[in-house]
């Protein structure tokens, strides 16, 4: 069970991650502070925790930690632990900007008693990505711009559903199923409903960033992307090279059609799209 705890005495919630990194702390937000420590284990902590598969999982997970987020509020308790679960969507923001995927692993609330351990990814089992992504100042200040954005987009369903998409394709062991639920967000953001290449490509084309030349190139490397998921889909056997290359096209993709919509303040609808096209530009 996802979980986020804090002791009445304590000022702040560690929500630790896995799959980026940054070069010092960064404010995102007032009593939100993005870290490249992750704090030892609290041997006592972990012991205190009563299931046993939760102890082997924030041990196993303490392995692959490689940032935190650190969530400060003086009130302590509840107020503490219910500002710390709402800041769990800080993960899918760092990922959006930086077109990476972040784990959140688990929740440390530190007090004069211990620590109060709680696992906050519903996968006790995960796969360490291949690669930690380090976060430049651009990437963190663009969530830091984008932050108010993101969390309105939240509430918006085909939002948040291409966002669980991005967010829990990365669990998966397969990168057949990777590719198949990435391509799944993708479809739903653009609104369509059946396999068209060339819609897909040309949306994606429109909607995101680049010159013309650039738009043209993004146009032909999402029609390749999306034949290989149609190969995928339908029972072909693409070479493991091709696999990982597709998946790392899907990823970035889905998550600059997500990061896109959340400078634009909105999931644009497929007649914003056409309109956008007949005008051969979209608006800034």
């Amino acid at each position: 069970m996802v979980n986020v705890l804090a002791w009445e005495s304590s000022d702040r919630v560690l929500l630790t991650g896995h799959g980026l990194t940054l070069d010092a702390d960064f404010e995102l937000a007032d009593g939100v502070r993005i870290s490249p420590i992750v704090h030892e284990l609290d041997e006592g902590g972990l012991a205190s925790l009563e299931e046993i598969k939760d102890r082997a999982a924030i041990a196993t997970m303490h392995e692959i930690a490689s940032f935190s987020v650190e969530v400060i509020d003086d009130r302590g308790g509840k107020e503490l632990a219910t500002k710390g679960w709402n800041r769990l969507w800080d993960f899918h923001l760092l990922s959006l900007a930086s077109h990476s995927p972040a784990f959140i692993l688990y929740s440390a609330s530190p007090s004069k008693a211990g620590m109060a351990y709680a696992v906050a990814n519903r996968n006790l089992i995960l796969s360490p990505l291949d690669n930690i992504h380090k976060l430049g100042s651009d990437e963190l200040e663009w969530a830091k711009e984008h932050e108010p954005s993101f969390r309105k987009l939240i509430s918006d369903e085909t939002f948040s559903a291409a966002m669980r998409y991005f967010g829990n394709a990365h669990y998966l062991f397969d990168l057949e199923h990777r590719i198949m639920l990435l391509w799944a967000g993708i479809e739903g953001l653009l609104s369509v409903e059946a396999e068209h290449n060339h819609r897909i490509a040309l949306y994606s084309a429109v909607l995101l960033h680049g010159s013309p030349d650039e738009k043209q190139s993004t146009f032909k490397a999402v029609k390749e992307a999306y034949s290989l998921r149609s190969r995928v889909v339908h029972g072909a056997k693409p070479s493991e090279a091709k696999l990982k290359k597709g998946y790392a096209q899907a990823t970035n993709l889905l998550a600059g059609l997500l990061a896109r919509s959340v400078e634009l303040g909105a999931v644009p609808s497929r007649n914003d799209l056409d309109d956008a096209i007949m005008l051969a530009k979209f608006p800034s």
